[in-house]
């Protein structure tokens, strides 16, 4: 493996974009929620960090509503998404009460701890930080900073750039300030509908209003697709206004870079039932680059750059905190007028 990919050249990576001229907005998801030192069980996700992850708390749903779980995931994102979404939708229609009081309960308490990545970006050149998480972590690590915190479906855009680091939970925040509440959570398809209503819902509206001015730095959170539609969206008004616009409505060029997403490696077993099962790395694993490069290429066509990092043999990417430090450490290198060219030691 080459050394592009260690943390401190991937650090040193983006440092030169969200550290520049350049003014970057911090999109996180819920691989920021697990906790370091977890192991991966994947019979309880809860395990890892306190909070299910998303088919976990459809499955979980399922079980207090009454209703019966989809019998096949599939392994694409977008079908999966649907799925689950759908599956959500119908929980909510057939037991309100136990929907609800649910999803209070795996989202709205306290977490079993706190990333230090959630305090180190803080300490980071963003305008603003956005998250698709329901769960308190975000808000709670805030507390230390009292930042201005915004939840769906008051999202007031306007705010970037006149307050110092806005928080936005543009799916809605099951806590705050010591009350559960779970009945702005946008998690079932009705609520999709709302907050994305044919571009002019709350989420929608933000996302888009944000994307005109902003570049965007993806971290444990990979975009689903009504934050793609919003993405394609822009691209095709750039596109009108510039007049790039093909004769089948399509763009023949990106007209800006939406920006960056933060992806590990990717590696699959040798031996398994399904050779496209991804991994962590270990040493029965290999690294699988043609997947990386159809992941690059999707990300590519929304004008988003991947940017990879080696992962060791764990479940909750502690890289990532290893990337920060190194990111926060080359911003006071600059602060104190040292050149950021200067060789940085290799993690």
């Amino acid at each position: 493996m080459s050394d592009e990919n260690t943390t401190a050249a991937v650090a040193k990576t983006l440092w030169e974009e969200v550290g520049g001229e350049n003014d970057y907005i911090l999109f996180i998801g819920s691989g920021l929620s697990i906790l370091p030192g977890s192991p991966k069980d994947e019979g309880d996700v809860t395990s890892q960090s306190g909070y299910p992850d998303w088919k976990s708390a459809v499955f979980d749903l399922c079980s207090v509503c009454g209703v019966n779980p989809p019998k096949d995931i599939p392994a694409h994102k977008n079908k999966r998404e649907s799925i689950l979404i759908d599956t959500a939708e119908v929980c909510k229609q057939t037991n309100p009460d136990a929907y609800y009081n649910r999803l209070r309960e795996l989202y709205g308490s306290r977490g079993r701890g706190t990333r230090p990545e959630y305090y180190s970006m803080f300490k980071m050149p963003f305008e603003a930080i956005i998250t698709t998480n329901f769960d308190p972590l975000l808000a709670q690590a805030n507390k230390h900073e009292e930042q201005q915190l915004y939840a769906y479906p008051k999202l007031p855009a306007i705010k970037i750039g006149a307050e110092k680091r806005p928080i936005f939970y543009i799916h809605g925040i099951a806590e705050q300030n010591g009350s559960p509440d779970s009945r702005n959570l946008v998690f079932a398809r009705s609520e999709y509908d709302q907050a994305y209503n044919h571009q002019f819902g709350p989420t929608s509206l933000f996302l888009r209003t944000m994307l005109l001015e902003y570049r965007v730095l993806f971290i444990g959170a990979e975009p689903d697709s009504k934050v793609q539609e919003c993405i394609k969206t822009i691209e095709r008004m750039k596109s009108l206004v510039n007049g790039d616009i093909m004769p089948d409505g399509s763009t023949h060029k990106h007209n800006r870079k939406i920006g960056y997403i933060l992806l590990s490696e990717r590696y699959t077993i040798k031996k398994s039932r399904d050779a496209g099962d991804i991994i962590w790395s270990d040493s029965g694993a290999v690294r699988n680059e043609d997947l990386e490069e159809r992941e690059n290429q999707d990300y590519n066509r929304l004008g988003i750059e991947v940017v990879r990092y080696r992962r060791g043999n764990n479940y909750n990417h502690d890289e990532i905190e290893q990337i920060f430090d190194e990111i926060i450490s080359i911003s006071k290198r600059q602060s104190e007028g040292i050149r950021a060219k200067e060789p940085l030691p290799d993690a």
